[in-house]
């Protein structure tokens, strides 16, 4: 995208400065609520019209982040491909706004919600090669991929391209946070009759450690998930205060501690734009079926403080993380616009580091395709089961799961045609012994997460260590 016209603007003046073709389409509100989904919507078309930078956005978004809705719809409009289908759709979204005067929170909401769905896009068989290559092979450079895949690199770079644009391709990677001394947490809950989901939700956002939420109205359950600096005054400090709110705020809560986390996808599954259903995995899932040994879930352990580990790395992996195919040179690009400053050289060696400790899971992350539905399960279950479920994840066509001291949560993505099939497999789990329950989340799509960056704005480095003030993991200071 060219420069030209786009003025560098200061921090506190962006808002004020830029502009789009199309602002006589955005409605005035006073709601900061309303504002902040209207914004995201603005600075995507800025940054489609070539109004405003990806630079500036990037700090505009920094701003935005102030906002708890941050946190209850996390959305980067940075991070979204630029997408006709996506403008088309936000125009259209607005122009509806407008004509019926609707400026309330749920219809701007909507509004943004719906222009960023993917709708279901044909794939011919080379981009499919392509993909499962690079599922299997996400940090081949573009000369290996052309070698294996008997193209010229240059073709492998317009591939790569097309599947970022009609699939939101993406190559990303989870991290092991222990190996940091930052403990992860699940809480998996129902509120009793009466409790306003508004307000817990309000609770959930302000807390400081909160990194993601979700509850749909198609479902009494919903889940929050948690990142902390470890020590044992901390964990007992956030576990005493949703002790705190149980009787009073929550009819059901279950607090899972990371063992583990996963992501697992079968594309074997795959043909002639139908995903067929793996009927092996109802013998997964039976106490008296085999388990294939031919079959290894592709697990990422919480191996806990590793001492060969620098602090810095977090700051460092968590950018990386986003986009493992960037150069040291763009990661440091954007850890600077976060006012994380880092020399390339750095860069390079704390990637190597955290490599070589084994504590990054490579894995690609694409939409659409034919799996519209999504669920997240909780599962309390013993060890035999956990393992269980995650042999047949790896057989599931799109899954992710989260491993506990409790059992294990999985969030799968399926064809609608197989949804109820998918569904009563993992209901059914319920009957078995070894499986204390089972509850379930359906939504139209993934939810999105807080940075781990902006976590970080409440820890402190000390020691070699992260750091926070016990005091703020009290969650019922939040919530009531």
């Amino acid at each position: 995208m060219s420069e030209r016209g786009k003025e560098k603007l200061t921090t506190d003046s962006i808002q004020e400065q830029y502009t789009t073709p199309y602002d006589h389409l955005i409605p005035a509100v006073d709601d900061p609520s309303a504002k902040y989904y209207l914004d995201i919507l603005r600075i995507y078309l800025a940054i489609y019209a070539g109004t405003l930078s990806v630079e500036d956005a990037v700090k505009l978004v920094e701003k935005m982040k102030s906002n708890p809705e941050s946190v209850k719809v996390s959305m980067d409009p940075t991070m979204i491909p630029i997408r006709d289908v996506y403008i088309q759709k936000i125009l259209s979204n607005l122009e509806t706004l407008k004509k019926y005067n609707l400026t309330n929170l749920d219809a701007i909401r909507s509004a943004m919600n719906f222009a960023f769905l993917m709708d279901d896009v044909p794939i011919s068989s080379f981009d499919l090669e392509s993909l499962i290559y690079f599922q299997k092979n996400p940090l081949s450079t573009v000369s290996e991929a052309a070698e294996s895949l008997s193209i010229a690199p240059r073709t492998v770079s317009r591939v790569l391209k097309r599947l970022n644009e009609n699939f939101s391709l993406r190559f990303q990677a989870l991290i092991d946070n222990s190996a940091f001394g930052i403990h992860s947490s699940l809480m998996f809950f129902r509120l009793k009759n009466g409790i306003s989901w508004d307000i817990v939700e309000d609770g959930f956002a302000r807390f400081p450690h909160t990194k993601s939420i979700l509850k749909t109205p198609m479902s009494d359950y919903g889940y929050a998930t948690f990142m902390f600096p470890y020590t044992s005054a901390n964990f007992r400090n956030f576990i005493g205060s949703i002790d705190l709110l149980k009787d009073e705020i929550f009819s059901h809560v279950s607090v899972h501690s990371m063992r583990a986390c996963g992501t697992h996808y079968n594309m074997d599954l795959y043909s002639g734009d139908i995903w067929e259903f793996p009927e092996l995995a109802t013998q997964f899932l039976h106490p008296d079926g085999m388990l294939s040994s031919d079959i290894e879930p592709n697990l990422l352990y919480c191996n806990g403080k590793n001492a060969k580990i620098r602090v810095s790395d977090f700051e460092i992996s968590c950018q990386y993380r986003m986009d493992i195919r960037a150069p040291p040179s763009e990661i440091k690009k954007f850890l600077s616009l976060r006012n994380f400053e880092y020399d390339v050289r750095f860069i390079s060696r704390s990637i190597r580091r955290c490599k070589r400790n084994g504590i990054l899971l490579p894995h690609t992350s694409w939409g659409s395709l034919g799996l519209p539905n999504n669920f997240c399960f909780e599962i309390l279950c013993n060890g035999e089961w956990i393992q269980r479920i995650s042999h047949a994840l790896e057989l599931f066509p799109k899954s992710l799961s989260y491993l506990s001291d409790r059992g294990i949560v999985v969030w799968i993505q399926v064809p609608g045609y197989h949804q109820v099939d998918y569904y009563q497999l993992m209901r059914n789990l319920e009957q078995y012994e070894g499986v204390e329950s089972v509850e379930s989340i359906m939504t139209l799509k993934q939810k999105g997460s807080r940075s781990t960056l902006d976590l970080l704005k409440h820890w402190e480095k000390k020691n070699d260590r992260w750091t926070t003030n016990p005091e703020s993991l009290d969650l019922s200071q939040y919530i009531n």
